[in-house]
C-alpha cells in the first residue's frame, strides 16, 4: 500500500498546489505585486514564531512508530503542543507590538501590525489543523492525514478570488485564510474525537522532550531559512521585489511541496525499516525513486525551465516578468531537493536528530552568508533573484552533506551506474541554455516550443539507452492505480480502532 500512500499524498497535495496557483494566478493579476508582497511579508514574519510549536511533531510519529499506545501519546502531546501554541501567541503579538521597539530600535506601522495581527493569527490556525495531521502521518493513515488541508485549501483558495474580486487587499486574504482554516479545524476535531487521550505522563514527556531537545536548533534554522529569508528581502528592498518572490517561488517551489508530502510518508516507513535492520527494503524504496526523479520528473523541470520567461508572462502578465529568472532557479533548487529527501528522511528515521541538525546549520549559515552578499545593496544588490541564487547553493549543501551522513548510517550504496544517464541529460539541458542565450530569443514565445523539443530529445534518449524502461514504467503506473487506491482507502477507513 506504500503507492498507494504517496498517490494520496501527492495526489491531494498537487490538486491543493494547481488550485492554488490558479487562485494566486486571479488574485496577483488583480491585486499586484505590492499586495502580494504586504502578504509575504505578514505571514512570514508571524510565521517565524512556529520554531516554538513544531518541537513536538517528529517526536510524535517517532515514538508512537516505536510502539507506544495512542491512547499515551496522545495525552501528551496534546498538552505540549497546546502550551505552546499559547507561547507562541504571547512571544509573537508582543514582538511585533513591543520588542521589535526594544531590540531593533523600529516599530511597524499601523498598516503592517494590522497585517501582522491578523497573520499570527492565520498561523496558529494552521497549527490547529497540524493535532491530528501529525498523528494520523505517524499512523501511516494518509487520507485522514491530508483531508483537513484538503477542505481547508478547498475552502481557502475558491473564497481568496471572491474576497479579490470584492475589493479587498492584503487584511481582507489574510483575514480569509484565518476562517478557512476553521474547516480544516472541524475536520481535525471530528478524526480526533475517535481516538482515545490519556493522562499526562511526565515519564513519557521526558522522552518527548529527549527528542524534541536536538531539534531546538534544528527548528530555529529551518524555521529561519524557510521565513526569515522574506523577511530580509523586505528590509533590503520593498513589498513589491517580495511580491516578485512570491509570485516566482508559488510557481517554481512546486516541487518542494512534493518534497514534503515525500517526508510525511518516508520518516516513519524509514524508522520501521531501520529499527527492522532491513537495509535491503530502504535501499530498494530510496533507488526506485531516485529514478522516477531523474528520469521522469527533470525532463519535465527542463522544459519548464527553458520556458520560464513566457510562462510568466502567460500566467501573470508583464507586470510580473521580474519573476521570471528567479522562477527559473527556483524550480532547479525545488528539483534538488526532492533528490536529497530520502536521505535526509533517513538520518532522521534513525534517530540522528543531532546529526540532522547539524546538517540543517551548516546549511542555513551558508545559505545566510550568501544571501547577505547577494541582497546588500553594497554587494550584489540582486533581489528576488538574489535570494533564488542562495536557495539554490543552500540545496546543493543540503543534499551533500545528507547524503554522506544517510550512507554513513545504513550502510547502502545509494547510487548506481545507470545514473549517469542523469548527467548527460542535464548537459543537453545546459546546452539548449547556451543556444538559447547567445540567439536571444530566451524571453520570447519561441522558447514554448523550444522548450518541448528539449523534453522531446531529453526524453528520448534515456528511452534509447534504456533508462526509461518497462521496470520503471510499471512503478509509475502502480502508483497511479485507481483500484488499489479504493482498496487502500477502504482499508484505512474501516481500520479497526480497538487494537491501538
Amino acid at each position: 500500500m506504500l503507492k498507494q500512500r504517496f498517490l494520496i499524498q501527492f495526489g491531494s497535495g498537487i490538486f491543493l498546489k494547481i488550485l492554488g496557483m490558479a487562485s494566486s494566478i486571479v488574485v496577483a493579476r488583480i491585486a499586484g505585486p505590492s499586495v502580494i508582497g504586504t502578504i509575504a511579508f505578514g505571514m512570514a514574519f508571524a510565521s517565524l514564531f512556529t520554531v516554538i510549536t513544531g518541537l513536538w511533531g517528529t517526536p510524535h510519529i517517532k515514538i508512537i512508530s516505536e510502539g507506544v499506545s495512542i491512547k499515551q501519546a496522545m495525552g501528551v502531546f496534546i498538552r505540549l503542543k497546546s502550551l505552546t501554541m499559547l507561547l507562541f501567541l504571547v512571544l509573537a503579538f508582543s514582538w511585533a507590538h513591543f520588542f521589535q521597539e526594544v531590540f531593533f530600535n523600529d516599530s511597524f506601522t499601523e498598516s503592517q501590525l494590522m497585517v501582522i495581527d491578523v497573520s499570527i493569527l492565520a498561523v496558529i490556525s494552521h497549527q490547529l489543523v497540524k493535532f491530528g495531521n501529525t498523528t494520523f502521518q505517524a499512523r501511516m493513515e494518509q487520507l485522514k492525514a491530508n483531508l483537513p488541508d484538503l477542505l481547508k485549501g478547498l475552502t481557502f483558495n475558491i473564497g481568496r478570488v471572491v474576497v479579490v474580486l470584492l475589493g479587498f487587499t492584503a487584511v481582507g486574504l489574510i483575514v480569509w485564510d484565518l476562517i478557512s482554516s476553521i474547516v480544516g479545524v472541524a475536520i481535525t476535531i471530528y478524526f480526533l474525537r475517535k481516538l482515545p487521550m490519556g493522562k499526562f505522563s511526565s515519564s513519557l514527556a521526558k522522552k518527548y522532550w529527549n527528542y524534541a531537545k536536538p531539534l531546538i536548533l534544528f527548528m530555529i534554522v529551518t524555521v529561519s531559512v524557510k521565513y526569515l529569508d522574506k523577511v530580509i528581502l523586505k528590509f533590503f528592498t520593498t513589498e513589491e521585489e517580495l511580491g516578485y518572490y512570491a509570485v516566482a517561488f508559488s510557481l517554481g517551489g512546486m516541487l518542494l511541496l512534493i518534497k514534503s508530502q515525500i517526508g510525511v510518508i518516508f520518516f516513519p516507513l524509514f524508522a520501521k525499516y531501520i529499527s527492522d535492520g532491513s537495509p535491503e527494503k530502504l535501499s530498494r524504496v530510496v533507488n526506485s525513486y531516485i529514478e522516477l526523479v531523474l528520469f521522469i520528473i527533470f525532463p519535465v523541470v527542463a522544459g519548464i525551465s527553458l520556458a520560464g520567461f513566457p510562462i510568466i508572462d502567460i500566467l501573470y502578465g508583464a507586470e510580473y516578468r521580474a519573476s521570471a529568472i528567479p522562477f527559473m532557479i527556483l524550480i532547479g533548487s525545488s528539483f534538488l531537493t526532492l533528490v536529497g529527501q530520502p536521505f535526509g528522511n533517513i538520518v532522521t528515521g534513525a534517530g540522528k536528530f543531532y546529526h540532522f541538525t547539524w546538517i540543517s546549520t551548516i546549511k542555513s549559515l551558508l545559505f545566510f552568508i550568501t544571501l547577505y552578499f547577494l541582497l546588500s545593496p553594497r554587494y550584489f544588490g540582486l533581489g528576488a533573484i538574489g535570494l533564488a541564487i542562495a536557495v539554490f547553493f543552500s540545496q546543493i549543501v543540503e543534499i551533500s552533506v545528507s547524503q554522506f551522513y544517510a550512507k554513513r548510517m545504513v550502510k547502502v550504496n545509494f547510487w548506481q551506474s545507470k545514473y549517469l544517464y542523469f548527467v548527460v541529460s542535464v548537459l543537453i539541458l545546459g546546452l539548449f541554455f547556451w543556444i538559447q542565450i547567445n540567439f536571444k530569443f530566451y524571453d520570447s514565445y519561441w522558447s514554448i516550443p523550444y522548450a518541448i523539443a528539449a523534453v522531446a530529445l531529453i526524453t528520448g534518449f534515456l528511452f534509447f539507452t534504456k533508462t526509461i524502461n518497462p521496470e520503471l514504467l510499471g512503478h509509475l503506473g502502480q502508483i497511479g492505480s485507481v483500484k488499489k487506491l479504493k482498496s487502500y482507502i477502504s482499508k484505512e477507513l474501516t481500520k479497526n480502532k480497538d487494537n491501538e
